[in-house]
């Protein structure tokens, strides 16, 4: 993820808890990334399942990431 009108990358790991374990290549996950002020930005994960197999779990988890110099993480 880059900062608006920054040219250095950042990568930034979340934690899934609860995540069902399910065989390789069989999860789909939905990611939304939202600024919600020039250094916010929340996150919001959606487990989205594999169709009929491997149904959704309905679990949703969030992060707000802080984009400054101390780079605070909290959960939303």
């Amino acid at each position: 993820m880059g900062i608006p009108d920054e040219t250095e990358k950042r990568r930034v790991g979340m934690p899934l808890p609860g995540l069902p374990k399910r065989p390789n290549r069989t999860t789909r996950l939905s990611l939304e990334l939202k600024y919600v002020s020039p250094k916010d930005c929340e996150i919001t994960v959606k487990d989205l399942g594999f169709g009929e197999m491997y149904p959704s779990s309905g679990k949703v988890w969030k992060e707000l990431v802080r984009w400054d110099e101390t780079e605070e993480r909290k959960q939303a």
